[in-house]
């Protein structure tokens, strides 16, 4: 666990800056060892075996005001360049009294994540503000009405920078007294960079050059709207399940293709996608201290048109990407009660995905095996 120490300096530093007002606060340490079949996501088959060690800690400087401080580390056996360090703040100001059917909440969050040698491009900064309000009308009845600004910023290029603007809004309905719906919409609008056909080399329209040299971008907006139902239902006292629907659009997409390479876990664009996704997730406690839940995810996504700064790409005949995929999943934790207050969480998860797509590199299945250790004060 070549990780560990590092994640055992990150806590102290933690606990330190934390001094003046620890009294009150929780500190969490956590530990976990995975064993995936695809690290990259992709045709490849890339396999490798890695350690995640994090810690946080979170108090209240003010009644009203929660600070976090969140570090992680996570090292790779066969692939050290995928290592990662990550380093975040947030805080969250709650100023009305959870006894008023009136909420109204603000997050701000400011994470940096660093890479090992050779995929230093990808290293970025990401601040993000939220802020929702919400309404109690009746024991039945909720609404939510909410902004979000995320500003994701890359440390050696701004090229693959992106800032994001949404407003969503949402109702929870509670019926036959064990059925809840939620229902939630959003718009949203992101600032970004994509190259154009008028942006091409004239002398070789059809052709985009890995070092950019004859290549313009032009800024763009990217608007996206999605609606987002949940129908969750109690089983029992101790069970239930959840359905969840996502539909989500570019009502008007530009013609172009966006830059940053295409590996699935670090891209930039991984998450920017249109279509729909449907999940069922069951969860219980019916076994004393442990928690047991599963889930069956089925989505079918097209993607932004990317372009891979590893090779040329033919601008004409690239046709985008568009995937389904169907992915299932494991989860079993126990409550183990500890001394001086002392507590910990083991955990066991398993997940397998299989992904037919129309671009051959992310036709691909995979399994990802994770034993961990959660540690709280």
């Amino acid at each position: 666990m070549r990780s560990l120490p590092k994640a055992l300096i990150l806590l102290a530093l933690i606990a330190l800056l934390a001094v003046p007002a620890l009294a009150g606060s929780k500190l969490e340490f956590g530990t976990k060892a995975v064993y995936t079949s695809n690290l990259l996501s992709d045709s490849s088959g890339t396999s490798d075996f890695y350690f995640t060690d994090n810690a946080s800690i979170n108090f209240n400087p003010l009644s009203f005001v929660e600070l976090n401080l969140n570090g992680l580390h996570k090292a790779h056996f066969e692939t050290p360049r995928y290592d990662t360090r990550l380093g975040g703040l947030g805080l969250t100001i709650l100023p009305i009294k959870q006894e008023s059917p009136f909420t109204l909440y603000s997050k701000l969050i400011f994470n940096g994540s660093r890479f090992g040698k050779g995929l230093e491009g990808f290293n970025s900064n990401t601040f993000s503000i939220r802020t929702a309000a919400g309404y109690w009308f009746c024991d039945a009845i909720r609404i939510r009405l909410g902004v979000f600004y995320e500003d994701n910023a890359y440390t050696l290029s701004d090229v693959m920078d992106r800032q994001s603007y949404e407003v969503y809004s949402g109702v929870n309905l509670s019926f036959l007294d064990a059925y809840a719906l939620d229902i939630e919409v959003g718009f949203a609008d992101a600032k970004y960079q994509y190259i154009s056909p008028d942006g091409l080399d004239p002398d070789h329209p059809d052709i985009i050059d890995p070092l950019l040299k004859f290549v313009t971008f032009t800024e763009g907006h990217l608007e996206s709207f999605y609606i987002s139902p949940r129908l969750s239902r109690p089983i029992g006292s101790k069970s239930g399940m959840s359905i969840t629907f996502t539909y989500k659009e570019f009502p008007n997409l530009e013609e172009g293709v966006v830059f940053g390479a295409t590996t699935q876990n670090l891209s930039p664009w991984a998450n920017v996608w249109q279509g729909r996704t449907i999940s069922a997730s069951f969860k219980t406690y019916l076994i004393p201290n442990m928690i047991v839940s599963a889930g069956i995810d089925y989505s079918d996504k097209s993607y932004l048109k990317i372009h891979d700064d590893l090779n040329q790409v033919f601008y004409s005949k690239d046709t985008g990407r568009g995937d389904e995929q169907t992915k299932l999943n494991l989860n079993i934790q126990r409550n183990v009660a500890g001394i001086f207050g002392f507590s910990g969480e083991p955990s066991l998860s398993i997940d397998w995905t299989n992904n037919t797509s129309s671009k051959l590199l992310y036709d691909c299945s995979g399994i990802n095996i994770s034993l961990g250790f959660k540690f709280r004060l």
